[in-house]
């Protein structure tokens, strides 16, 4: 039996540790301690109150965490992570949880809803198309080992320009849309 409740109604170490678990053998490791899970939900605006924790058969399976804001009169919702637990995966229960997500929206009066995946997790981004998601942009993700400041002196004829800050503090680029992510 698939069971859900709010992530607002778990303690929030165990909250941690379920996201933690349901992200295990990812594609990329999204685990992270306490410290940082708690952080995130201020960072990113996330509503305990609006996420879910699932259950199957009163074992933690899955968590979903979302997010919403309104602009320009529009209502936005992002899911911010939708993890499944490893020894739950591959039973249908992607389905049932952003169906239940989906019934949240429809209560909140979400007009849009985003959420991320990255390209190769071609099963997840079969699921979200199922229940209506669309792809609208594919984002590219590149890792560099040396520091900013060398690489800022390698690249200082390029016509970039490297800058350290907050992952909020995209807002005010230039090329940033608001409404759209």
């Amino acid at each position: 039996m698939i069971t859900y409740k709010p992530l607002s109604e778990l303690p929030i170490r165990d909250a941690s540790e379920l996201w933690n678990q349901s992200f295990e053998g990812y594609i990329v490791n999204a685990s992270m301690p306490l410290e940082r899970f708690i952080a995130r939900i201020g960072n990113d605006g996330l509503s305990l109150e609006e996420s879910l924790a699932c259950y199957v058969d009163g074992a933690a399976a899955g968590i979903v965490m979302n997010s919403f804001r309104e602009y320009d009169g529009v209502k936005l919702a992002r899911n911010s992570g939708t993890a499944i637990a490893p020894d739950f995966r591959g039973k249908g229960l992607g389905k049932s949880m952003m169906e239940k997500n989906s019934e949240l929206y429809e209560k909140q009066g979400i007009h849009r809803a985003y959420l991320e995946a990255i390209s190769t997790n071609t099963a997840a981004i079969r699921l979200y198309q199922s229940v209506g998601y669309v792809i609208i942009d594919r984002l590219l993700i590149m890792s560099n080992e040396q520091s900013l400041e060398e690489l800022n002196v390698q690249n200082a004829a390029s016509t970039y320009t490297l800058v350290r800050g907050q992952a909020a503090e995209v807002a005010s680029a230039a090329f940033y849309l608001p409404g759209e992510v």
